[in-house]
């Protein structure tokens, strides 16, 4: 099921509603994408309503999105919204918006920085921020419920725990650590040792359920020249995979990727195989 698209203008909203709400003075917000210029008639209605001052000087086309102060404090947030394209988009496009956050770091006192998405990115927050860094860079998270319109925030102290639900086949659980330590596949759950393993025990439950088999060789999830699956440990033009490991009936997988990328995988042999989110 795709994820419903939302926009970064609603997200900024949000954010800014919910600074006004504890005390905190809008100073600015950047305008720059075609989406914020085109609902900017929106944001300026809800900023009038929520009590946030509107002044000529406050819309800016470049910086932080949102630039708040109050009293000697100043937050420097950035606001990320969701795209409908592919997962890969997504990661994408959240890896620039963690960038630009990090580059509003200043090292100063009474400097906080930011960054606020919708929930859809919890997991991939988990994994790409560790606690450590969102401590020593000061680095406040908000998440946007785009069903409730309402912001969720962490502090850099507050520990992030929430399961991983990638889709209902799949669910892996960070309990916590650097990645996942269990997975549930259609009621079937395994301990993971290795995060590589979601991969193979996909695969091999695919084997067992006769749904996956040498005839199906060579397979293909990323639509590129790399094979995930394959009777011989290599790729399309034949170099070798980087890091095989053996099936339960004798095929080879590659599972050289970063956990994001290994569960997008994990999903899409499922959607090949004719195993969909509502089949449980």
């Amino acid at each position: 099921m795709a994820n419903k698209k939302v926009f970064e203008t609603n997200v900024l909203i949000a954010t800014a509603k919910w600074l006004k709400s504890n005390g905190w003075d809008i100073i600015n917000v950047s305008i720059i994408n075609a989406e914020k210029k085109q609902l900017k008639p929106k944001l300026v209605t809800e900023f009038i309503r929520s009590g946030i001052p509107i002044n000529t000087q406050m819309f800016k086309s470049s910086g932080p999105d949102i630039i708040a102060q109050r009293n000697t404090l100043k937050w420097k947030i950035e606001c990320k919204g969701l795209t409908s394209g592919e997962p890969g988009t997504k990661r994408e496009n959240f890896s620039r918006a963690l960038a630009s956050t990090v580059s509003y770091f200043e090292g100063l006192k009474d400097d906080r920085i930011g960054i606020a998405m919708p929930d859809y990115y919890r997991s991939l927050v988990s994994i790409k921020i560790s606690d450590a860094l969102r401590q020593v860079l000061n680095l406040w998270v908000f998440f946007y419920n785009h069903e409730k319109y309402t912001i969720e925030v962490f502090e850099p102290s507050k520990k992030f725990n929430f399961e991983r639900q990638t889709s209902k086949n799949i669910q892996t659980k960070r309990i916590p650590s650097d990645k996942p330590q269990k997975m549930k596949l259609l009621g079937e759950e395994y301990v993971l040792n290795h995060a590589y393993e979601i991969l193979i025990n996909t695969a091999n439950w695919l084997i067992k359920n006769k749904k996956l088999t040498s005839s199906d060789c060579p397979v293909s999830v990323s639509g590129g020249k790399r094979y995930l699956i394959n009777k011989e440990a290599k790729h399309r033009y034949g170099g070798d995979f980087t890091v095989p490991r053996k099936l339960s009936n004798g095929l080879w997988i590659e599972t050289h990727a970063g956990i994001p990328i290994i569960i997008t995988y994990a999903e899409r042999l499922l959607h090949k195989f004719g195993v969909s989110p509502n089949e449980l």
